[in-house]
């Protein structure tokens, strides 16, 4: 088992190394030191930070309600991005839509009796340094279908 001491005895100890502490000026400047860099390196990782929010919405573009048609691509995505500082600069949100859908028009074109289906639009918002700088990206997200003739 371990030692015992007593109550008395512990605090004894314990004060002497208050004591110590205190009592030497090296030590006080050494601890005002390391207290300001703490600070300061919170205050930098403080402003550092990002945070993003997600949302989005699908369409019903085109009728798929009958077994007339098949999946020629899926996933075929365009997207835009648009930055903010403190609230100045970038596209509407309307304007991030049609730059992302002509995007994805450019990579993916249609050919004869094909239609882009079931298209979701989402949004990432992301706030850095306190909200002052705000980037907007909006992907647009379809399959192409190709209908039979």
């Amino acid at each position: 088992m371990g030692k015992v001491i007593s109550v008395e005895k512990w605090f004894r100890g314990q004060e002497r190394y208050l004591l110590f502490m205190f009592e030497s000026q090296q030590m006080n400047t050494d601890m005002i030191k390391l207290l300001k860099v703490s600070l300061i390196a919170l205050f930098i990782a403080s402003l550092s930070g990002c945070a993003a929010f997600h949302s989005g919405y699908i369409t019903d573009s085109t009728a798929l309600s009958q077994a007339n048609f098949s999946y020629v691509d899926r996933q075929v995505q365009g997207y835009s991005r648009a930055t903010y500082v403190f609230g100045i600069g970038g596209n509407a949100r309307q304007a991030l839509v049609d730059e992302a859908k002509e995007k994805m028009r450019l990579e993916e074109p249609l050919g004869d009796n094909q239609a882009y289906a079931n298209i979701t639009v989402n949004w990432k918002n992301s706030y850095i340094i306190f909200g002052i700088v705000m980037t907007v990206k909006c992907t647009v997200t379809a399959d192409i279908v190709e209908f039979k003739k």
